[in-house]
């Protein structure tokens, strides 16, 4: 038997934890990308293999990159190549692509690493990198918003409300900077190359009565139970 008299216990709150890249993200935040790199390189050496090691590696690459060091960020997002953070792989070239000027690097870089992992839930990620690809393009652009919108489109790469959300954006970007009779084309082809899509017919039938086509020329390019289905 232990007796213990007089004993007093103080506390001085919850202990306090800081993430182990608290220090370096702080760097980051202050884009003090060079002394950021370096402590997250000593966490990448000393977890190798484990997430936290790799999202270091990450970042370090990311450092490097807005260092102007495209080299060795490139060394560092390919060195993440088939490991639990694959996908970031895609989204480093991506952001190596963009800041160098180079889109078409970018895009491709992103829909090569969307269809790696379409099948997991990463997948998102890198689906709204590509749809912030083609937002970040400035106003004068607009065809080749449009081009990259209808390639996506193309392929039919998004799930079915984010594709009905592609086609709005290229249906407005068409009717800001195209004829009608391209618009009313554009939506024409959607209604066709998605039929059973309700979100993009929704978009289509939408666009083809503001333009001024009336219920029988609408029943001419969409079956009526479409279009019944798609405006209640």
């Amino acid at each position: 038997t232990i007796v213990i008299r007089n004993f007093v216990l103080q506390s001085r709150g919850a202990p306090l934890r800081l993430s182990f890249m608290a220090l370096p993200d702080r760097l980051f935040r202050d884009e003090k990308y060079a002394d950021a790199r370096e402590f997250y390189r000593r966490l990448a050496a000393s977890h190798p293999d484990r997430e936290e090691g790799l999202s270091a590696r990450f970042k370090a690459g990311l450092c490097s990159a807005f260092c102007g060091d495209v080299d060795d960020a490139f060394h560092e997002f390919t060195r993440l190549e088939n490991t639990m953070y694959d996908h970031c792989c895609a989204l480093g070239f991506a952001e190596i692509g963009m800041l160098d000027g180079n889109i078409e690097w970018a895009w491709e870089a992103l829909k090569n690493g969307y269809r790696r992992h379409r099948a997991q839930d990463i997948r998102n990620e890198l689906w709204f990198a590509l749809l912030n690809l083609v937002e970040r393009l400035p106003q004068e652009r607009h065809a080749e918003k449009i081009a990259r919108y209808s390639e996506l489109l193309a392929e039919t790469l998004a799930a079915p409300e984010e594709a009905g959300r592609i086609a709005s954006e290229l249906l407005e970007l068409l009717q800001k900077h195209r004829p009608h009779a391209d618009l009313r084309k554009e939506a024409v082809r959607l209604l066709q190359a998605f039929p059973d899509n309700h979100y993009v017919v929704q978009e289509a039938l939408f666009t083809l009565t503001r333009v001024g086509m009336d219920a029988d020329n609408l029943a001419t390019v969409a079956p009526a139970s479409r279009i019944r289905r798609s405006t209640i």
